[in-house]
């Protein structure tokens, strides 16, 4: 294919390029744009419809505290006459219409004693069973019911109840105050909000139960499954924001939810996406016929360039030529390319082209001086290489041995030529490698084994670990075209690492394990014990009379007595039994896979008589007892912690009980 063709397609090709992003970024700023709006719109909507609600509930609950305070307390607490009570309901309704569809009168015991508009055949039938009413009752305010059939009306209602006190705060009677769900001024203008053309809003609970809805056949349904409407599911978590969504028909939608405060109700204010991105369509459409004229043109424009670029490139491409010929041959001499450089000063285009002419021209003269340089270079680097400390292999995408340095060669006592070639885990382990050496395919260039750590022991006399890193090598187009093998000796690093964990875990006087082992031990004895229904023992012990010790014989002294008394304690126990001590002159003895409390009581009394042996010391005779407490899992407790609270406190009732002796702790507390 002729250049010049490539120019047409690169240039043609460049310029619908172009156009297709700008077209996108036009119509996804559009799109997006629109979008915004209406999701900004449908939240506005579920917003409103949300503070419209909490406000109803809200003032629904003062107004019904308000009338319960106004009823007559006199009437109430006399029934007998109930026309005081009958008549302060009507006038209440006046003041308060939104209570029309009934107020009511529930006595303390939930019984109906009076309404308006009255309903006589309701007197005396239980209402105890509404939720309202036990709220009421038990929360001593006003408060709403949720959504229900009304057993007065038959319509759809919430109920919101305020309890009638006494002025000795004794509730006489509970008010409930009825208002129709659908009706204007209650929740009925909500459900006339209308997003768009088919855009509408809902109200559901928690329980997935439809409150409010333009279907009036689906209020007080619960017709949503789980899983139906991700949305829904979100908000009965309480979410709230914006999305798209599924609606329980199939039909996709823009929704925006908000939860009602003070209720487990959320508001959905929702629009059919086909509806509200309806003009993304028509913006699409003109967008795409802009592209395709301005392709057009591009098309001829290119074909018009690409003939006037193409002759000084051509020119350009030969000059090249004869210059790659020069440095491809064995022996480079650049003063044979002077022909090429003429032919580069002849290319007077006066645009990028013959800048490029000129720049090539320059880098000619300068590769002269490069070359040398990069003969320095390798020089350089091939020091550099073999003045790192530690080995580094070279290897080839097999894992031969391409090149080591001065520091591998020293290590393996082989000159380079008798390893070069060979598979270096041949070399390090006699071609038998640990279990854990990486196989070479497990080394790839760009992905997240594009370097590999691990450890192995080699044994060259005395016994080393050793850590490897094998890093990837590639040839700048994602192929791995060797490997880089550096080997570390770490064996010091991991002496001082596992010297440091000791400390962290043992005492430093007596060598015993201290409280953050003894943590550990105890919890992993209670885990198997609760596994295998074994039974496990605490044992907390305080020397007796030790600060005597240390009082007059010194401190030194009373080291040497601690770390005498810990050896023989350790030597009456069982190797799976722990030892610690928890500081100063207590320890603490772990009893695993104990079968019974005599079990326990007979290695107390080892102990006993083991620390009651006397210490010499300095021609000084130190001698102490020691008093223990015994807890028994699950007897006494179930977990660590109370394990040891219960053991320390019954060494506390052995020290009251004479010291020197062992108490084990009151099961039945």
């Amino acid at each position: 294919m002729k250049l010049r063709v490539k120019t047409s397609i690169l240039v043609v090709s460049l310029a619908a390029a172009l156009i297709v992003i700008i077209a996108g970024a036009s119509l996804r700023y559009q799109e997006r744009a629109l979008r915004e709006n209406i999701l900004s719109g449908i939240d506005a909507v579920a917003g409103a419809a949300s503070l419209t609600i909490s406000g109803f509930i809200r003032d629904g609950k003062q107004n019904a505290a308000l009338i319960a305070t106004a009823l007559p307390r006199q009437a109430l607490i006399d029934d007998r006459d109930l026309s005081q009570v009958e008549k302060a309901l009507e006038n209440s309704i006046t003041l308060a219409p939104r209570f029309r569809n009934g107020l009511f009168v529930l006595d303390a015991d939930g019984r109906f004693l009076a309404d308006f508009p009255p309903h006589p055949e309701l007197k005396g039938v239980s209402f105890a069973f509404r939720e309202y009413y036990q709220d009421a009752v038990r929360e001593r305010r006003a408060v709403v019911s949720p959504p229900y059939i009304s057993k007065r009306t038959g319509k759809p209602v919430i109920t919101f109840a305020a309890p009638v006190i006494s002025n000795e705060g004794k509730i006489l009677a509970v008010l409930g105050c009825s208002v129709d769900l659908l009706a204007e001024d209650a929740l009925g203008p909500v459900l006339k909000q209308r997003i768009g053309k088919n855009g509408y809003v809902y109200v559901m609970d928690s329980t997935r139960q439809l409150i409010l809805h333009p279907d009036e056949t689906r209020i007080l349904k619960r017709d949503v499954p789980v899983g139906v409407n991700r949305v829904v599911d979100a908000a009965i978590d309480g979410f709230e924001g914006l999305g798209e969504t599924t609606n329980s028909r199939g039909i996709a939608m823009l929704i925006g939810v908000r939860q009602v405060p003070g209720t487990s109700w959320f508001v959905a204010a929702q629009a059919p996406r086909a509806d509200v991105l309806k003009p993304v369509e028509e913006v699409r459409w003109a967008i795409l016929r802009v592209a395709a004229m301005s392709l057009l043109f591009a098309l001829i424009v290119g074909l018009w360039a690409a003939r006037k670029i193409a002759r000084p490139v051509t020119t350009l491409h030969r000059a090249a030529a004869a210059i790659n010929r020069e440095l491809g041959s064995d022996s480079v001499d650049l003063s044979r390319a002077r022909p090429a450089v003429e032919m580069l000063r002849g290319i007077d285009s006066h645009d990028e082209i013959a800048d490029l002419a000129r720049m090539v021209e320059t880098l000619v003269e300068r590769l002269g001086g490069t070359l040398g340089a990069l003969a320095l270079s390798a020089a350089e680097w091939e020091r550099s290489f073999h003045a790192v400390a530690d080995p580094i292999f070279r290897l080839d995408q097999a894992w031969r041995i391409v090149q080591l340095n001065r520091a591998a060669g020293d290590w393996l006592r082989e000159s380079s030529a008798k390893v070069v070639g060979r598979s270096v885990v041949e070399v390090l382990f006699a071609d038998s490698p640990p279990q854990d050496w990486p196989r070479p395919d497990m080394l790839q260039i760009g992905a997240s084994q594009c370097e590999l750590r691990w450890r192995a022991n080699i044994d060259r006399g005395e016994r080393l670990v050793w850590e490897f890193s094998a890093i990837a090598m590639d040839d700048g187009d994602g192929r791995c075209v060797g490997v880089i093998l550096v080997a570390r000796d770490i064996t010091q690093r991991l002496q001082e690492e596992e010297k440091i964990r000791a400390l962290a875990f043992r005492d430093a006087l007596t060598g015993l394990p201290n409280r953050l082992l003894l943590t550990d031990r105890l919890q992993q004895a209670l885990a198997n014990a609760s596994r295998d229904a074994y039974g496990v023992a605490v044992m907390f012990l305080d020397l007796d009379r030790f600060k005597g010790v240390n009082d007059v014989h010194g401190h030194e002294a009373g080291d040497v007595l601690l770390k005498e008394v810990a050896q023989r304690m350790r030597r009456c126990l069982r190797s799976i039994d722990t030892l610690a001590r928890q500081g100063g002159d207590e320890f603490v003895v772990v009893l695993p896979n104990i079968g019974s409390a005599a079990d326990v009581i007979t290695i107390a009394k080892k102990l006993l008589t083991v620390v009651a042996r006397p210490v010499e010391h300095s021609g000084a005779t130190l001698q102490v007892g020691v008093s223990i407490g015994i807890a028994l899992y699950p007897d006494c407790a179930e977990s660590a912690d109370e394990l040891l609270r219960a053991a320390d406190a019954a060494m506390y009732r052995a020290k009251q009980d004479g010291r020197n002796t062992y108490h084990i702790c009151d099961q039945s507390a």
